[in-house]
């Protein structure tokens, strides 16, 4: 009896192990991806057509970012600079980039947020962390760094161009 449970504990340990893994071998792209992938970059390109006009209309003078927002200070405020971690108090109009506003600070009241821990656009709060208290700024997210196809089930529709207004009115540091 106790070889039996010696051998179904040693049949136990060996069914147990794992073996090696495969080599995962890197398969190449299909049609269908590489179709998919044109398709993207094409709709990106589109994009940053329809944003150069916009900064070319309105003559602004815009710094773009490593991830492809843009933005300009039209005026520079002379508090703190923004860090991850800062509760920001932003008033605030935001725009389609059709000229549609879409939501605002007096409507619905001002953006309040902690950066880097909130549900912003990564777009926004990468150009965020650019500026400092006081500053006042157009700020433009393509749609891959906003709310992308998806939208935000409410007011913004899929692949939508953003365009902020905002003033940087007060930033808390809680660290």
């Amino acid at each position: 009896m106790k070889h039996l449970l010696h051998i179904l504990l040693i049949l136990c340990a060996v069914a147990c192990q794992n073996p090696a893994a495969p080599e995962l071998e890197q398969k190449p792209v299909s049609a269908t991806e590489e179709q998919l992938i044109t398709f993207n970059q094409a709709m990106v390109a589109e994009e940053n057509d329809h944003i150069d006009a916009l900064v070319q209309r309105y003559k602004w003078d815009v710094i773009t970012t490593e991830r492809g927002a843009r933005y300009r200070v039209y005026e520079t405020g002379n508090g703190e600079k923004i860090v991850a971690g800062d509760i920001l108090q932003c008033e605030y109009t935001l725009k389609l980039i059709t000229g549609e506003e879409i939501y605002n600070s007096k409507t619905d009241g001002n953006l309040l947020f902690k950066v880097g821990k909130s549900d912003q656009p990564s777009g926004l709060e990468e150009v965020l962390l650019l500026l400092r208290q006081g500053d006042r700024a157009n700020i433009i997210v393509p749609s891959y760094l906003a709310h992308g196809l998806a939208g935000d089930d409410n007011k913004i529709p899929s692949a939508a161009t953003l365009i902020y207004d905002i003033y940087i009115e007060e930033i808390s540091n809680i660290n």
